[in-house]
């Protein structure tokens, strides 16, 4: 099987807006997460996402494709660090990466955040960050093997309860 990396153009927005709900639909049934009670998700609300990183100079969408299929992406963006008085002050954002289950374990996501990473470099920019849940175990080994360490914790409290 022949799998082939490069940049996405505009024109795949629909097709990888469907595999950005696949994946939010595995971040939902994995994590149990209260923030994920949606049953239908908009295919044009993705769309409008992906299509803003096509516009920007700070964005970047690549995928992997098996004859024609597209069947892994990462969606990438620039932001400003979250520490105001660092003097890092723009770092990469990885929004999203999804590989269809039949291609996980093949290296995709590797040579898709490798041309990520490449990106970045070329812009200057000197760290790449992204977020996990705590309970997907597929994501923070895959990320972990990529040189991802864990750096911060984010915290939620139940204002109901």
């Amino acid at each position: 099987m022949e799998i082939t990396y490069r940049k996405a153009d505009i024109s795949e927005s629909f097709t990888i807006a469907e595999l950005y709900n696949e994946f939010l639909c595995d971040l939902r049934d994995i994590g149990k997460d209260i923030y994920f009670d949606f049953e239908e998700l908009s295919v044009n609300d993705r769309v409008k996402l992906l299509e803003a990183r096509f516009n920007a100079d700070k964005g970047l969408v690549v995928v992997a494709e098996v004859e024609g299929e597209i069947v892994g992406f990462i969606s990438m963006t620039i932001i400003n660090c979250f520490m105001i008085v660092s003097s890092i002050k723009d770092i990469g954002y990885i929004e999203a990466g999804y590989v269809k289950p039949d291609y996980r374990r093949l290296g995709i996501t590797t040579k898709l955040e490798n041309m990520v990473e490449e990106f970045l470099k070329n812009k200057g920019i000197k760290y790449l960050e992204l977020f996990t849940l705590m309970n997907n175990e597929i994501a923070n080994n895959s990320w972990s093997m990529l040189g991802f360490i864990p750096f911060r914790q984010q915290w939620r409290k139940n204002l109901n309860e």
